[in-house]
């Protein structure tokens, strides 16, 4: 912790990965319905990660995964009444976590990417970045 200045990130027991509400909030992420229900926070994806139009129900969101299509929500864009949802309290308390812990403004995205499909194309963020994979595999690269 010493390289980047700060104290070390502890989750707060609520948002623990064995806490089965926490893990119950992830899956439902990365459901067709959870995803069009925060589609005015949300990007669609080709399965090459170029933006494309966001489908017209939950059901064209499952079709556009079955597709190897991805999504992306980004919690900053969603409206506060989405935020106090219940399903949201996990991830909206680890999000506000990593703001405090870094002193720093904090923003957070959620990516469910269909089989062999990738959200954006090969990328260097300009800003420091916190990942947590959470099912799957990919090959990530640090630079």
């Amino acid at each position: 912790d010493e390289a980047f200045d700060h104290e070390p990130l502890f989750i707060p027991a609520a948002a623990q990965p064995d806490d089965a509400a926490y893990l119950a909030a992830l899956a439902d992420l990365a459901t067709p319905q959870s995803i069009y229900a925060a589609a005015s926070a949300t990007d669609a994806r080709s399965p090459t990660g170029d933006k494309v139009k966001m489908p017209s129900s939950h059901e064209g969101c499952a079709h556009h995964l079955e597709d190897g299509g991805s999504f992306v929500v980004k919690y900053e864009k969603l409206s506060d009444a989405a935020l106090a949802e219940p399903a949201a309290a996990p991830l909206v308390g680890a999000w506000h976590d990593v703001a405090d812990r870094f002193k720093t403004a904090a923003s957070m995205h959620v990516y469910v990417t269909g089989s062999g499909g990738k959200a954006l194309p090969p990328h260097t963020d300009t800003t420091d970045v916190l990942v947590a994979q959470l099912s799957g595999s990919k090959e990530w690269q640090v630079c």
